[in-house]
Formats: C-alpha cells, structure tokens, sequence
C-alpha cells in the first residue's frame, strides 16, 4: 500500500494548480506531511470524502493506492470515507 500526499492552494477564479506532495509506503509519514502541507493543523472538510482545510488555506487529501500500475487513479478526487 502506498500513500500520496496531494494538495492545492484555493485561488478565487483560477484554476486549482494541484500538486503530488510526496509519496510514502508509511501512513504515519504520509499523516505527518500532510500536517506540514497544512501549516500544522488541519481540520476536516466535510466533503464526505478525505480531504482537510489546512489553517494556512491549503486543501489536502491522502489517496491510498496499491503497488503496481497507476493508470486508473484519479489524483484529482480524494478518497471516500
């Protein structure tokens, strides 16, 4: 099981730039960045999907994916809870 990190910077009427910010084979690590993404604290969106608000306006999500070919991951959509 792999971990990626993603985030975006909301920006009002502009397009979200969205970045892969690491990838981790250790949840705990994967966790950790993500806090760092988001300034240090992070609080849910209730989205209903896996993405948090960071105090600093960032968006961020943890998309699990299996090892082996990644053609059909959507990077872009955070995972259901």
């Amino acid at each position: 099981m792999f971990y990626i990190v993603v985030s975006y910077t909301p920006q009002y009427g502009k397009s979200a730039k969205v970045f892969m910010n690491g990838i981790y084979i250790d949840e705990r690590k994967a966790n950790a960045r993500q806090h760092e993404i988001c300034g240090g604290n992070c609080r849910p969106t209730g989205l209903g999907n896996n993405s948090v608000y960071g105090i600093n306006g960032n968006i961020s999500w943890i998309k699990t994916v299996e090892e082996g070919d990644l053609n059909l991951v959507d990077i872009y959509a955070p995972d259901t809870i």
